[in-house]
């Protein structure tokens, strides 16, 4: 998916993350399922689609709490969205490992 993303795919790059998820989640792998989700939302993020970025970065931090990128992100797109609130709550989850 990243390299459809590099090429200027979105769609093509999207499709992946989604089977990603889809196979992570069958596989009952939660941290693999989080960092698809992780990366389905910077992608959603980067073309401007703040709510539905957020949307899925929370997914991938509820698939793995622990996901402190996830966090990160999460807590980026609440600031990018105009909410300081939730972009401080999110960042305050996040842990150093």
């Amino acid at each position: 998916g990243k390299d459809a993303q590099r090429l200027g795919d979105g769609a093509k790059a999207m499709s992946y993350f989604e089977q990603a998820v889809g196979a992570a989640t069958a596989d009952g792998d939660s941290g693999s399922a989080a960092r698809a989700h992780g990366a389905a939302g910077r992608l959603l993020l980067s073309v401007g689609q703040g709510s539905q970025a957020v949307e899925r970065l929370g997914q991938a931090v509820a698939a793995d709490p622990t996901y402190s990128a996830g966090h990160l992100n999460l807590a980026h797109a609440h600031l990018t969205n105009g909410d300081h609130r939730r972009g401080q709550i999110a960042s305050s989850s996040t842990r150093v490992r």
